[in-house]
């Protein structure tokens, strides 16, 4: 009697575990299947607020990752050109000079990003003219494609072969730092530019400085630029000291600024959480920088980064001053009839300056 009942418990045991066991792998199952949807309903809505920011279809977004090629980019150093300028609406009918000159290689084979300052004041015997005005001659020579000459006469300078040149105002510079939400910028030095020009008075109908110049003060220490904070570090060009008054220290701060953009464009997670920030960024390229160097090109480029954003270095490089610097490359004339007076820098050693690029460059 007592067997039959601890059989029969035994029985109601195993089909009370089988029916469990049941239950559970289907609850399992239930909930995987519930999280791989929702999942992709997630994927699919932020998928659809890039597409919305990005002012896209599908079918074109499709169209232009059939046009990626990283393998043409993955074992070769690209060369850019990037020219700077300063257009305000205070200065109308102004020559285009350029603010800044940065000579950017992207090697994907040592995940590295060189970046190489030349000062706007340095001087280009052949063409009897500063550099920052080769743009603006590039509009005569080459009227279809003013960049060109700019980038034949640093090619010259250099030694290096440009694979591309592209235009950047500073105002689409801050843009794009607002866009990110901001720029992290470490001040080594600060200073305070007593004659910093203002964009809201017109240079052409006013000529009280006090109207015409705002002070602007930058203290040491890490802190959180937007773009037109980040316009005001890059643009000013005077200070009591001396060290941050002058043009090199000021080609100093813009490299600061643009590897803290590109820190700061190269965080896949702030991508995941802001879709519509890659979207918005992808159509501000395409509306402003697509001419130079194009969509698919860059994409291609980056891909070749993506595995490994978190090892992405950035190299700075400047040419530095002879006699502050023994060995330094460039250096300020004390004669300046030969250059028009104008304060220029000159190459001490036109060799020398070209086996410092390739050193840096090969």
């Amino acid at each position: 009697m007592e067997e039959a009942q601890q059989e029969k418990l035994l029985i109601l045991n195993r089909k009370t575990l089988t029916k469990g066991l049941l239950v559970g792998i289907i609850a399992y199952v239930g909930a995987m299947v519930f999280a791989f949807v929702f999942f992709l309903t997630m994927l699919f809505q932020k998928y659809q607020l890039f597409l919305l920011a990005a002012n896209l279809s599908h079918q074109d977004f499709v169209s232009i990752l059939k046009e990626l090629d990283p393998k043409q980019f993955s074992q070769i150093k690209t060369t850019v050109l990037i020219l700077g300028v300063d257009e305000t609406e205070n200065r109308p009918n102004f020559p285009q000079l350029t603010d800044s000159i940065l000579l950017t290689q992207i090697d994907p084979t040592k995940n590295t990003i060189t970046l190489l300052s030349l000062p706007r004041d340095l001087w280009s015997s052949p063409y009897q003219t500063k550099i920052n005005a080769l743009l603006e001659y590039g509009k005569i020579r080459y009227p279809e494609q003013p960049t060109k000459f700019p980038q034949e006469v640093i090619e010259e300078i250099t030694n290096t072969n440009i694979n591309y040149s592209l235009i950047i105002s500073l105002d689409q510079l801050a843009e794009i730092i607002d866009l990110v939400g901001g720029v992290n910028v470490n001040v080594q030095e600060g200073f305070v530019d007593e004659m910093y020009p203002r964009d809201d008075v017109d240079i052409t109908v006013e000529k009280d400085p006090e109207k015409l110049y705002e002070t602007v003060e930058f203290k040491p220490g890490l802190q959180t630029m937007d773009g037109k904070t980040a316009l005001k570090y890059i643009r000013s060009r005077h200070s009591s000291d001396l060290n941050a008054g002058n043009d090199l220290a000021r080609s100093q701060r813009q490299q600061q600024v643009i590897q803290a953009l590109i820190k700061n464009l190269s965080e896949p997670k702030k991508y995941w959480h802001q879709p519509q920030l890659a979207g918005f960024l992808l159509q501000f390229y395409q509306l402003n920088f697509n001419q130079y160097l194009p969509l698919k090109d860059i994409l291609s480029i980056a891909v070749n980064f993506a595995s490994d954003l978190d090892g992405l270095t950035l190299a700075p490089l400047s040419l530095n001053v002879y006699p502050d610097d023994n060995e330094g490359l460039i250096e300020h004339p004390k004669n300046l009839t030969p250059y028009q007076n104008q304060w220029v820098y000159i190459i001490r050693d036109e060799a020398a300056l070209k086996e410092f690029v390739q050193q840096n460059f090969k």
